[in-house]
């Protein structure tokens, strides 16, 4: 199924990796694009050594694999920068901004270049 579907263009992306939900085989029988760390595993990991090691792995795992790897509820400029010299350098999170209006989002960043973006 996958392979039709990147045909035409299709990305796939995994929300919620190491929920409980997802396993290894479902890195094995599709060709994502894009792999989302579970909350818990972000939220927690600073202080807690075990959930600090599985979010590196998932991370290096989707480095290996190809993907881009996207951190979920990144909230505090510590999350960030663990995050950041792990590998993962995508994040879904209100550190930078709360949602906004695609108006309010394309008037913020009008005047904004892709090395600033890049230097955020």
């Amino acid at each position: 199924m996958s392979r039709s579907l990147k045909n035409p263009g299709v990305a796939l992306s995994l929300d919620d990796y190491a929920s409980g939900y997802s396993s290894l085989s479902v890195l094995q029988r599709f060709l994502l694009d894009e792999l989302k760390i579970y909350r818990s595993f972000i939220s927690s990991m600073l202080n807690n050594q075990n959930d600090a090691v599985i979010t590196k792995r998932i991370i290096s795992m989707g480095i290996i694999l190809c993907m881009e790897v996207i951190a979920k509820d990144v909230e505090t400029t510590s999350l960030e920068t663990f995050l950041r010299e792990s590998g993962c350098l995508n994040y879904q999170a209100y550190l930078f901004s709360r949602p906004v209006p695609i108006a309010e989002f394309e008037e913020k960043f009008a005047s904004v270049s892709l090395d600033q973006i890049k230097s955020i």
